[in-house]
């Protein structure tokens, strides 16, 4: 009898874990494109945004939408701000000189990926304005 309440209650816990998996896979297959968007939007600002959220710079729109941006949350270091890939002096500071019509996106990359890619002085983390081509 004890090996028929042992089964009983596998059965039982293996029915449970199964249907948690499909309900799990079913939430995750149902993802609406605003939850994939938001996602995104974690390290990257579009144009669309920028237009549609305002602000003067470059500096307001991401002061208004990812203010944590500005400064690395491991190392807490300040951001190095970079413009189509090359490297501009000043930190966030700089991102006010940059008129928000002019930029198409801005990309954020954390200190960790940021010293993958430009190197160990970049622990701060970098953003990238991509500037309109007209």
């Amino acid at each position: 009898m004890p090996v028929c309440r042992w089964m009983a209650g596998l059965l039982c816990a293996s029915l449970l874990a199964c249907g948690f998996n499909s309900q799990q896979e079913e939430s995750e297959a149902s993802a609406t494109p605003e939850q994939t968007r938001a996602e995104q939007s974690a390290t990257r600002i579009s144009s669309a945004e920028i237009r549609a959220n305002g602000g003067a710079t470059a500096y307001d729109v991401v002061d208004k939408l990812h203010h944590r941006w500005f400064k690395d949350q491991l190392s807490g270091r300040e951001v190095t701000v970079y413009v189509d890939e090359s490297p501009v002096d000043g930190g966030a500071q700089a991102l006010r000189d940059f008129p928000s019509n002019t930029v198409a996106a801005l990309e954020y990359y954390d200190g960790q990926t940021a010293i993958q890619r430009w190197g160990v002085d970049r622990a701060g983390g970098v953003i990238v304005i991509v500037r309109n081509r007209k």
